[in-house]
């Protein structure tokens, strides 16, 4: 992990406490902000408050229904489980899907 990846975990730390209500990353492709932010940070947060809820947004369809497969999958694996407890899923889809445990 290198020390921005630190910063931008820092950044939603603050954003899933409520202490920031927007935010902004801006950084070039291949740095792994969209696997920390689209898709580990829905799980984890997810994981610590069930109620939670996420919407995401890019330019491509195809890969925002990427990202929230990969997110469903970290939500839905043995490690996350073992962390957080299991969480119950209430659709299949890639476009649309929520934790029933909220």
């Amino acid at each position: 992990m290198k020390p921005f990846h630190e910063d931008i975990c820092n950044a939603l730390e603050e954003v899933m406490i409520g202490k920031t209500k927007n935010l902004i990353i801006t950084m070039p492709p291949r740095t792994g902000k969209s696997a920390l932010v689209s898709q580990i940070f829905p799980a984890r947060a997810m994981g610590i408050n069930p109620r939670m809820q996420f919407m995401l947004a890019s330019y491509s369809p195809d890969l925002a229904k990427e990202f929230s497969n990969k997110a469903k999958k970290y939500v839905t694996s043995e490690r996350h489980t073992a962390i957080f407890g299991e969480m119950k899923l209430s659709q299949a889809q890639a476009q649309e899907w929520e934790n029933t445990m909220g």
